[in-house]
């Protein structure tokens, strides 16, 4: 039988290939921990490693204004600006179906692996995770 590879090598490997960490080493944490608890399968596991590896591109490109000014001198907010600024409900709909608050950047992935999964994963997610939950929601 072939050995799995390390969950923290392989985004360590993303990482390399990019040119760029995370700058939030908990949430790199987290997923990896849930990929060796066996909480990510291994079709959630690549889904996981594009999202982190599209993580990685977004913050080695170059900052991009939260707002600008248009022609009539209003200015514009850029929701988009962020990743997680734009996806805010989606980080928030992961801390209640964990009970927790975790990190943005894992928070904002959980919801996009698992919004459509039962109870059960995310009863395994807020146990696993419960150690790193910054309050509680």
């Amino acid at each position: 039988m072939k050995k799995k590879p390390n969950p923290r090598d392989e985004l360590s490997a993303l990482e390399t290939k990019c040119g760029q960490t995370l700058g939030d080493p908990e949430s790199k944490e987290i997923i990896a921990l849930l990929r060796s608890e066996g909480i990510l399968d291994d079709e959630a596991w690549q889904e996981a490693l594009a999202m982190y590896e599209a993580t990685l591109c977004y913050l080695r490109e170059p900052d991009t204004e939260d707002a600008s000014e248009d022609s009539c001198h209003d200015w514009i907010i850029n929701l988009d600006a962020d990743p997680c600024n734009a996806n805010w409900i989606k980080i928030v709909g992961a801390w209640r179906k964990i009970g927790h608050k975790l990190p943005d950047w894992v928070s904002m992935w959980l919801w996009t692996l698992g919004y459509e999964r039962k109870e059960e994963f995310w009863r395994r997610v807020a146990l696993a995770t419960r150690s790193h939950a910054k309050d509680d929601v």
